[in-house]
């Protein structure tokens, strides 16, 4: 008798045991199907708020600028808004070995449209620099010619003291390589003009 409680017992236990467990399946995957729709919930969510922009947007964030005369490359160029002149010269290839690329103001700003006509050095022989405000001032209050160093052809840079054709023409070279100079001091960084050479020019010449 006593081993038939025992069994009955027994029984009754594993069928508790096997309801609760079956419960707690059940709860498992209502859990789980609840997270699902929660993430999937979010995921909308983000996919709503994401902003795509406009075709007016993405247009206005590029120019479109020709580049002719003496480049490598002339044609066409696509640039970011903000662009210069001298990215765009790049972006058609670089000037050419005949190229009188200081005829041309190369840290100016482009516009979208817009075109940029690089001169050869024998189209840019009669070529003279506009005088901007600070050489004009310069001029004045030193009573002699200022010569800008970066818009200054080799043959005007030469009327300097101690500045021969030689080191005239490394001025040019360096400028249409390195960029329009953005203080005289820099004119140091040329070869073959040290401090003393400097010294000599410092007074006579603006950027």
């Amino acid at each position: 008798m006593k081993g038939r409680k025992y069994f009955a017992v027994f029984v009754v236990l594993a069928v508790l045991f096997c309801v609760s467990g079956c419960e707690r399946d059940k709860n498992v995957q209502i859990y789980d199907r609840i997270s699902g729709i929660e993430s999937e919930s979010v995921t909308l969510s983000d996919r709503e708020t994401e902003v795509v922009p406009s075709s007016e947007e993405t247009e206005s964030s590029v120019l479109y600028v020709y580049v002719c005369g003496a480049v490598e490359h002339p044609g066409v160029v696509e640039l970011p808004a903000g662009s210069r002149v001298f990215e765009a010269i790049e972006k058609a290839g670089g000037l050419s070995g005949e190229a009188a690329g200081f005829a041309v103001n190369q840290a100016a700003a482009l516009e979208d449209g817009q075109q940029i006509t690089v001169p050869t050095k024998e189209e840019a022989s009669g070529w003279e620099p506009e005088r901007d405000a600070r050489t004009a001032r310069a001029e004045e209050s030193s009573g002699e010619k200022i010569i800008n160093i970066n818009e200054a052809a080799a043959e005007e840079l030469t009327v300097l003291p101690g500045i021969g054709k030689a080191k005239a023409e490394s001025i040019v070279e360096y400028r249409e390589s390195a960029g329009r100079f953005g203080s005289i001091e820099e004119i140091k960084n040329v070869s073959g003009i040290g401090e003393a050479v400097f010294e000599k020019i410092k007074d006579k010449i603006a950027v």
